[in-house]
């Protein structure tokens, strides 16, 4: 069963981040951690070594998700993304 603990990737709005807390849900962002930047397999990695599963946007997740199937990805869809405030 994946953790519910999420890991916002740099694309999700500061907005959405405090929203889903406001929900009680446990939502780390990129650049809370100094990772703003860092690559797709960085934020794997960190999110396999502290039991995060990964919120994003991106749709280059899929692939990596499908290679590493011990990763639990969220992603927002189209629809949604295109209605998110603009960073």
């Amino acid at each position: 069963m994946p953790n519910h603990s999420l890991l916002a990737d740099e694309h999700i709005p500061k907005t959405v981040v405090q929203r889903l807390e406001s929900y009680g849900i446990e939502v780390l962002h990129v650049e809370d951690i100094g990772m703003k930047g860092a690559g797709d397999s960085e934020l794997i990695r960190y999110a396999l070594e502290n039991d995060y599963s990964i919120l994003t946007i991106d749709d280059d997740f899929r692939k990596l998700g499908e290679e590493n199937q011990w990763v639990s990805f969220y992603r927002l869809r189209d629809r949604v993304k295109n209605r998110l405030p603009q960073m």
